[in-house]
């Protein structure tokens, strides 16, 4: 075990004591100095955490060890799926994170394929209890003849006779009928998780997929294959085929179909609810987008990694900030990726147009100055001028002010970029913040990965905004 894990594993061993927990949470960080706790500091000093670029605090590790935020990671990385497929340029585009010990690709093949291996096993104890009490429609045929079949209709039988004794029958006759919308839709989900785990397998990544993720792989593909084989109601999978080939994310045929089967759900036509949880699999299936996962991507480690959160917060910032001005504001955004021709180091932005002047705001952006390079998070341009900067700090709790390096490393942005306006954008607002009053204009803004805090978010992404076109009116007046 190296000294990273042994550090983690310790950490988790001491917090199972809710005093010693607590202490180790505590941003003044008072273990420092205890006896007790110096092996401990000493792994976290000959750990990454302490050598990377942004070096960790001891706090800030513990508190990503002991409370995760998986619900906000999750909120991030679904979100960051859905804007990136909605603005990229291409299907083969991808999105970079550097990190300080690793490029993530976006989206990354190992979360995916998580996420694909969990919904197959949710989808195999659905599939078996549908399969064991799978619904059919029971319709009647009227049936007339000399013969008898099924049940006979007196009634209409001696209405209609001519004679004193019946010489036609009347009679109804009722076969289970397999062919609904909820079980084509059973054999359509079982077709796309095939298609698209064959798709994966054929990929060739730079990180070839180790024997266990290949492994799971073939599992899925060789289920999927003999449920496609041996499903025992042809009629069903004639009529699901002539479906396989439709987008099932888009495509009006598959959306009618699924309104079909809730339809039935809501009056009761289908007896086994488990279809119900059928229609929940297939909207979780959608937020999957494994058909989008590119050969060129990193398959390193998955982009939900302790060490990607604060590049992962400042990524899905930047494509909110894309989408509120596209949709709230009206405004078409050109979003910029850097990787023409294969070139994957280039400058990542967007465009766009207010008050008849072009603006660019950047993600990363390396900025040349005599006092050396400068590289804030997000930078706003107009022409060369540099209008507004801004600092995404993904603090995991609120914190009664902003430390003094960051405040600094602000501050030095705006004195060497030549810019009068910064932001800081944080999850937590400390205590009653304050906007600098000075000649240097600081912000504070949050903007808070959580579902419930999308109203927020918007208003912080509305005065983010408003600063840069009150920017632009200045700069041409």
């Amino acid at each position: 075990m190296n000294v990273n894990e042994k550090l983690k594993e310790e950490i988790k061993r001491i917090a199972k004591e809710p005093k010693r927990k607590r202490l180790l949470l505590d941003i003044n960080e008072p273990t420092r100095h205890l006896d007790e706790y110096r092996e401990l500091w000493k792994w976290f000093g000959e750990s990454k955490w302490k050598k990377f670029e942004r070096s960790w605090k001891f706090s800030q590790l513990v508190r990503e060890i002991l409370e995760p935020r998986d619900d906000q990671k999750k909120f991030m990385y679904e979100r960051l799926w859905y804007l990136l497929i909605e603005y990229r340029n291409s299907p083969d585009d991808y999105f970079e994170v550097q990190t300080d010990d690793a490029t993530y690709s976006f989206p990354n093949p190992l979360a995916e394929l998580s996420k694909l291996e969990m919904l197959y096993e949710k989808f195999v104890l659905i599939f078996t209890d549908i399969k064991n009490r799978i619904d059919f429609d029971f319709p009647s045929e009227e049936y007339s003849g000399s013969s008898i079949r099924g049940k006979i209709s007196w009634q209409k039988t001696i209405l209609k006779s001519r004679t004193d004794f019946p010489l036609k029958f009347y009679s109804k006759i009722q076969e289970r009928e397999y062919e609904t919308p909820e079980n084509i839709l059973l054999i359509l989900c079982v077709e796309w998780m095939y298609r698209d785990a064959m798709r994966v397998i054929e990929l060739d990544f730079p990180e070839p997929l180790d024997d266990q993720q290949t492994g799971q792989i073939d599992e899925i593909i060789g289920k999927t294959r003999d449920i496609l084989l041996t499903f025992p109601y042809a009629s069903v999978l004639n009529t699901s085929r002539r479906l396989w080939n439709l987008n099932y994310r888009t495509d009006p045929k598959i959306l009618e179909l699924e309104k079909a089967v809730r339809k039935r759900l809501d009056s009761d036509t289908i007896g086994n609810k488990k279809y119900d949880e059928l229609l929940e699999w297939v909207r979780k299936y959608r937020e999957l987008y494994l058909d989008n996962v590119h050969e060129g991507q990193t398959t390193t480690r998955p982009i939900t990694s302790i060490e990607a959160q604060d590049y992962i917060f400042e990524a899905w910032i930047f494509f909110e900030m894309i989408d509120f001005i596209e949709r709230q504001k009206g405004i078409r955004c050109y979003l910029t990726f850097g990787t023409e021709d294969g070139n994957a180091s280039g400058e990542r932005f967007f465009a766009f147009r207010i008050h008849g002047v072009d603006v660019r705001f950047y993600y990363e952006k390396q900025h040349s100055t005599p006092a050396g390079g400068q590289k804030p998070d997000f930078s706003v341009m107009v022409g060369e001028k540099i209008i507004f900067v801004l600092d995404a700090k993904n603090f995991s709790r609120p914190k009664e002010s902003i430390p003094t390096e960051p405040h600094s490393q602000v501050m030095r942005y705006m004195l060497t970029l030549d810019c009068r306006t910064s932001c800081f954008i944080l999850p937590y607002l400390a205590k009653d913040p304050l906007d600098d009053p000075g000649y240097y204009k600081i912000h504070f803004m949050k903007m808070t990965p959580e579902q419930d805090k999308v109203p927020e978010n918007f208003q912080t992404l509305e005065k983010i905004f408003d600063i840069i076109s009150d920017s632009v009116r200045q700069l041409k007046s």
